[in-house]
């Protein structure tokens, strides 16, 4: 027969049982939050490495046709300096151009 003490100090150790199962519990969705704040991180950034990738790969292909077409028009290759003089000099009509295109 179990004293009323023992009983009590019965309870007090379930009690603490309990306690550091919850703790333990705790402990376990803390670390599982962080592990998913983590992934959740590293896709946002692969998302932007993806999207940056993206944007380059089509300025590139841009310039590209760009090029092709100066080529065509020219009938070959140019002299980039000559060439650069003589856009300068139409800078502002270009300029005109990049904003009506916007609107």
């Amino acid at each position: 027969m179990t004293t009323e003490l023992e009983r009590l100090e019965q309870q007090i150790i379930n009690a603490k049982n309990k306690t550091q199962k919850s703790i333990d519990a705790l402990q376990n969705a803390k670390n599982m939050v962080k592990e998913n704040q983590k992934k959740e991180n590293e896709l946002k950034r692969k998302i932007e490495r993806l999207k940056t990738e993206k944007e380059r790969k089509e300025r590139t292909k841009r310039l590209i046709e760009i090029g092709a077409m100066i080529e065509s028009i020219a009938g070959g290759e140019l002299d980039l300096y000559k060439f650069q003089s003589y856009l300068n000099q139409y800078k502002l009509a270009i300029s005109a151009l990049k904003k009506q295109r916007r609107n």
